[in-house]
């Protein structure tokens, strides 16, 4: 049984290369359901950083968060990835 706050991560992708850099990051990566993947990793860190953020009364970050929230996205408060196109093949 893991200890309290150790948090234990599946990873379903094959990462080939990472590069993360100051507002972006960079991907070379494959699965058998690579969208499905992408968009469990990006709710993931989403999640994480917005709860991270309000536990530390960030509410500078949070409001630009809000801000630029896109108006079609009803179902939540903040957004934190920017929407775009996955590109599944070369």
């Amino acid at each position: 049984m893991p200890e309290k706050g150790l948090l234990l991560v599946y990873v379903l992708i094959a990462l080939a290369i990472a590069i993360i850099m100051e507002n972006h990051l960079h991907l070379i990566a494959s699965a058998a359901s690579l969208c499905k993947e992408i968009g469990n990793f990006k709710s993931f860190t989403a999640r994480s950083i917005i709860d991270l953020l309000q536990k530390n009364n960030s509410n500078y970050i949070l409001n630009q968060l809000e801000l630029y929230k896109l108006k079609h996205k009803t179902k939540q408060e903040y957004q934190l990835w920017q929407e775009g196109s996955i590109r599944k093949r070369f």
